[in-house]
């Protein structure tokens, strides 16, 4: 027995599902989004049936025989025109359509998984192309086309992102996309130049090698396939494509060397940091209110400065926003108070027993700020913990746990849960910062 079946495309998710047409009443889950619907809701109200055949009126009429009658060919299909030309067929555009989109959501989860190490994996596989194209031609021969690939899904999950929140192609919802975009590129574009001038010479030259190594990888073959076709005006383009690629090289360039320049003054600005030796601050009270009592008399030489960075911020972020957004704030405040200096945001450090573990905030690489924004009193323990196994691994400064909008009755209690910890002699304080709660 022969099972009769549909396919059909999820009305949640659009992805296509077999449907049984045998039984209407047997339900049906979608595998991406497990909803379950009965059959004869996904099913189309009626059954299309077989195409005819069809003949250009114009052509030779045929003859074919069937047992002992010889029958005329039919006539022009109802769907051929007055030319005798047929009309599309819309099932196989439905189709097609089908499967773009199918296409476009495989780019869409590639790049929702390949989020993080999106930069990596273009500057990396251009720079492994290149050397492809160098010593292995066979290795470039396919290692070309799957970067194409990758780059490819990339440009097609950023032109599906402006749809609008239901997945579909509104002129609203482009526009809103678009738009969003572009102050999206604004603000990165802006970010580069945010802060430290170190910090914003070292994004500019990571920005200019990353773009001048990728589009000389896409350029560069693409001036080869132009010039070997021979066809019109092929010429012109190839000798674009290598300007193009020319300029590429110059942009990597000029970003590789504003890159050493900003990490060379950074460098430099950080030995002068260690120079002046270990840094304790168990000489402080357990508890330091720098909005209120500003910097006390007994705070490291090294660490007065800090101090009156961070008693002099103001978060720039709503009240109740998320701790990473204060964080980034925290950022950009330093930056800009600490030109030279290194203030890095969630950078991974390697502790003394072997585990790799993320402070908020690291500045110069020898003090960790681990930022705090709760009124909760549910949160001091996994706080107090946390901060316990950064203050036992971190091995180049102190510990400091930097509280914003919460209130000074929390932060006692909160600072007396520290008692113990500086008692075993590890190097950690609690501030207070910021806006009071």
């Amino acid at each position: 027995m022969i099972s009769s079946t549909s396919l059909v495309p999820c009305p949640a998710c659009s992805q296509m599902i077999v449907v049984p047409t045998s039984d209407l009443a047997a339900p049906v889950t979608c595998p991406r989004c497990r909803t379950s619907r009965a059959a004869r809701e996904l099913v189309p109200a009626s059954t299309p049936l077989p195409p005819l055949a069809r003949h250009s009126p114009n052509a030779d009429l045929t003859i074919r025989l069937e047992g002992d009658r010889s029958v005329a060919a039919p006539p022009a299909s109802a769907e051929a025109g007055a030319d005798g030309v047929g009309t599309v067929d819309t099932r196989a555009l439905g189709l097609a359509a089908r499967l773009l989109q199918r296409i476009a959501d495989v780019a869409v989860e590639f790049d929702a998984v390949t989020a993080r190490w999106r930069g990596p994996l273009l500057v990396g596989g251009a720079i492994a192309v290149n050397a492809a194209l160098l010593l292995s031609p066979t290795t470039y021969a396919w290692l070309l086309p799957v970067y194409a690939l990758i780059c490819w899904a990339f440009v097609v999950a950023r032109i599906w992102s402006l749809r609008d929140e239901s997945g579909h192609w509104t002129p609203g919802g482009v526009a809103r996309g678009a738009l969003g975009a572009a102050r999206g590129l604004a603000d990165a574009v802006g970010g580069l130049f945010e802060g430290a001038w170190t910090e914003g010479l070292r994004r500019v030259g990571v920005w200019l090698l990353g773009a001048g190594i990728v589009i000389a990888t896409v350029a560069q073959p693409g001036e080869l396939v132009v010039a070997a076709t021979g066809l019109s005006g092929s010429r012109g383009i190839a000798d674009a494509l290598a300007a193009l690629t020319r300029w590429a090289f110059i942009a990597a360039a000029t970003g590789l060397l504003a890159w050493a320049i900003g990490w060379f003054v950074q460098r430099r600005s950080v030995a002068a940091f260690a120079q002046r030796g270990p840094i304790s601050v168990l000489a402080l009270p357990a508890f330091v209110d720098l909005r209120r009592d500003g910097v006390p008399s007994s705070t490291p030489p090294a660490l007065r400065d800090l101090f009156q960075a961070l008693g002099s911020w103001r978060p720039r972020v709503k009240r109740g926003s998320a701790e990473r957004d204060f964080e980034a704030d925290l950022v950009r405040h330093l930056r800009r108070s600490f030109p030279r200096a290194e203030v890095d945001r969630q950078r991974s450090v390697l502790g003394g027993d072997g585990k790799v573990f993320r402070p908020d905030v690291t500045f110069q690489r020898a003090v960790a700020l681990e930022l705090k924004v709760t009124n909760r009193v549910g949160e001091v323990d996994r706080a107090v913990g946390q901060v316990e196994r950064y203050a036992e691994r971190w091995r180049e400064g102190p510990v400091l746990v930097l509280h914003c909008e919460t209130d000074e009755a929390f932060l006692v209690r909160f600072a007396d849960r520290f008692a113990a910890m500086r008692a075993r002699g590890l190097n950690v304080a609690v501030l207070a910062a910021g806006r009071r709660s």
